[in-house]
This record gives C-alpha cells, sequence and structure tokens, in this order.
C-alpha cells in the first residue's frame, strides 16, 4: 500500500482487494474486467456467459486495452480507496501512473 491508504485499515473481502495480495491478480468491478500488471492496467470486459463467450474465462477472449505510459515498473500498489473504488499506483524514479477504477463505473 502507498500514499493515503496506508493510514487506512486493510479490507478483506472487495473487489480489488486481489490488488494487495496477488501480482497480476483480475479483478471484476462489472462491467469491466482489469488486471494490474507489470506493464499497466488491461482493461478488458466481464463476459456474462451468453452465446459463444467461453463462460469459463469471465474476461473477456477480445483484445484488451493496455493503459500506461513509459517508464513504469513493477506491479500497482493500491495508493487510496472508498467504499466504491480503488486507486492503484505504479511508479519508477521517474514516472508515476495512476488509475482509479470504481465498482459498476464503466470506465476507469
Amino acid at each position: 500500500m502507498s500514499g493515503p491508504a496506508k493510514a487506512k485499515p486493510i479490507p478483506s473481502s472487495d473487489w480489488w482487494t486481489g490488488l494487495l495480495t496477488f501480482q497480476g491478480a483480475n479483478l471484476y468491478n462489472y462491467p469491466l474486467s482489469l488486471k494490474g500488471t507489470a506493464d499497466g492496467l488491461i482493461v478488458s470486459y466481464t463476459s456474462l456467459g451468453l452465446g459463444s463467450i467461453d463462460t469459463r474465462q469471465p474476461m473477456s477472449a477480445d483484445i484488451p486495452i493496455l493503459v500506461s505510459v513509459n517508464g513504469i515498473s513493477g506491479y500497482p500498489s493500491v495508493s487510496d480507496y472508498s467504499d466504491w473504488t480503488v486507486t492503484a499506483s505504479w511508479s519508477s524514479s521517474s514516472v508515476t501512473f495512476e488509475a482509479t477504477m470504481g465498482m459498476c463505473m464503466p470506465f476507469v
């Protein structure tokens, strides 16, 4: 954890707590599927198991979007959160990148 999140209690079962414990954890905030990686934030949509969509893979098989900036390294830390949102932060010696994601929000 980093930033303002350091002073807050650690939640144990929120949709984004995988960011605290698993590098590259899949996050499902519906309708989006997200994954924090060392390269940035992978954004896709969550499969609902309809039609030809593979229900074993909740993250869509369509080509995802990688949101990032040049120069980041390492997996994200949680820098802030509220009841509905979480902000993940990537940083290196010269650049910082933050992404705020919210439950049931179709944007990042």
